[in-house]
């Protein structure tokens, strides 16, 4: 469980530390995106990841597939579909699918688990793990030891 642990909590500072900046963006009014959580500040949180693909998986858990959006895979629209196809249900899905992702990793290397966890949590392209992206998804699904 301490992977697990690790990586959200990681995940979620870095999350903080994106929305916190965001607040100082010239144009972050003029880039909101398009989906929103709760409230202001909600949205805040919330929306500092859901632009490019994340559109694409909401829309296909709300609305299914169509012939623009046959080429996302149909397990993690299916699970926002279930749990509820908003922006914070898709958020939080990934972010616990990162974690199991990291706990995959450290089962594979033992001696590393730390140092492993730490990249996979602090590499620069991790954002897709607390973001409406199938990537934490794929990641949990595909280790195995």
């Amino acid at each position: 469980m301490r992977p697990f642990a690790t990586f959200v909590w990681i995940r979620l500072l870095l999350w903080a530390g994106t929305a916190l900046a965001l607040l100082w963006a010239p144009l972050a009014k003029e880039r909101a995106p398009s989906e929103r959580a709760w409230g202001p500040w909600s949205d805040l949180f919330f929306g500092t990841f859901a632009h490019w693909d994340a559109r694409w998986f909401l829309e296909i858990a709300r609305n299914g597939y169509d012939e623009t959006s046959a080429a996302f895979f149909p397990l993690y629209p299916l699970v926002l579909h279930v749990l509820g196809s908003t922006i914070v249900t898709g958020t939080l899905v990934s972010l616990v699918a990162g974690g199991i992702a990291a706990v995959a990793v450290a089962r594979i290397a033992p001696q590393l688990a730390g140092d492993a966890v730490l990249l996979l949590a602090l590499f620069p392209t991790a954002y897709v793990f607390s973001a409406v992206y199938s990537d934490g998804h794929f990641h949990a699904l595909t280790e195995r030891k």
